[in-house]
């Protein structure tokens, strides 16, 4: 990758998180929403070895997502953080990890029309 293209990733790159920090910033402290409620309830239950497909009702996801929350709850435990500051996390970088790969795409593209003439 050519060095003028790092940068300007880095520059996507940050703009997303400036973004988003503004989000957090300006979004009120005591709200959060209604999956957050139904992570960490399934993220209890996976921890007291229940199987929230039996012991809640809120669980219509995929087997995946379950993985997923407990990840962040293992994860969240491991640092002796919140679970919704792991969460926030884990979502900021996979949302910087979308921003990438959309970037790498958008500019591998965009060379291919410049050089059919396009």
């Amino acid at each position: 990758m050519r060095r003028s293209a790092v940068r300007d990733l880095a520059i996507v790159l940050g703009c997303s998180w400036l973004v988003r920090a503004a989000v957090i910033a300006t979004w009120p402290r005591s709200a959060h929403s209604d999956d957050l409620d139904s992570w960490m309830t399934v993220a209890h239950e996976l921890s007291s070895g229940a199987n929230p497909y039996v012991t809640t009702s809120i669980v219509k996801w995929p087997p995946f997502a379950l993985v997923f929350v407990w990840s962040v709850d293992r994860a969240s435990r491991l640092f002796d953080i919140s679970f919704f500051l792991a969460m926030r996390i884990a979502l900021i970088a996979a949302e910087s990890a979308i921003v990438v790969v959309l970037y790498l795409m958008l500019t591998r593209f965009a060379e291919a029309r410049r050089s059919d003439g396009c």
